[in-house]
């Protein structure tokens, strides 16, 4: 119900470039050469959809903190402010992206203020298949590599994924995965576990449709 009633939110929301289409269709997943946790490569066929081309930024989150602050309705964290890395902070009673961030990919959002941003602009989290598809298209989404690692809906399992083996289920209480790379470009596309209730000084997200 608290995702349906923020997605149905249309005061100050930010303003997204128009989000890329990735047509419905098939596309190999994982690698036979990567780490093991990128085993096995398999085929794959997504229904058509559409993700942002880049990251959320400082200051759109810092719009979404204004309307609903940085916990959850049952006290969960959205936003880990009392990090030092953080880049949003309140001032003079605002929540402002710090000065020369405002466009620099927002971090320290758990996977759970992840997800409620999404629904407040009437999107989602993409999953990791949607994410991989998109990613090796391409199709022109930015920011895959040497930006940051960016949380994806699907709980960290082996493959190969499959959408219905829970793994998709938002209320478990499952290690998330995380999807693209920092800054060392070694990190192309790979998976990362992390905890869904903690924000990280090096962990964005994008959403989809």
């Amino acid at each position: 119900m608290l995702l349906a009633a923020l997605a149905g939110l249309v005061l100050a929301l930010p303003v997204h470039a128009e989000p890329l289409r990735i047509p419905a269709g098939a596309f190999t997943m994982g690698s036979d050469r990567g780490d093991a946790d990128e085993r096995p490569a398999h085929d794959m066929r997504l229904d058509a959809f559409s993700i942002d081309r880049r990251v959320v930024s400082n200051a759109e989150f810092a719009r979404f903190l204004q309307q609903h602050g940085a916990r959850g309705p049952s006290g969960e964290r959205w936003f880990d402010d009392d990090d030092p890395d953080a880049l949003i902070r309140v001032r003079d009673g605002r929540w402002v992206a710090d000065a020369g961030h405002e466009s620099a990919p927002v971090i320290e959002a758990t996977w759970h203020g992840a997800r409620a941003y999404c629904a407040w602009i009437g999107a989602r989290l993409p999953t990791e298949a949607e994410w991989e598809k998109a990613a090796r298209g391409p199709y022109g989404m930015e920011q895959t590599t040497r930006s940051v690692w960016q949380w994806v809906s699907s709980a960290y399992r082996p493959y190969p994924w499959r959408a219905d083996d829970g793994r998709e289920d938002p209320g478990a209480r499952a290690v998330r995965g995380t999807r693209g790379g920092g800054s060392s470009p070694t990190d192309r596309g790979r998976r990362v576990s992390r905890n869904p209730d903690a924000g990280h000084h090096n962990i964005g997200f994008r959403c989809a449709r």
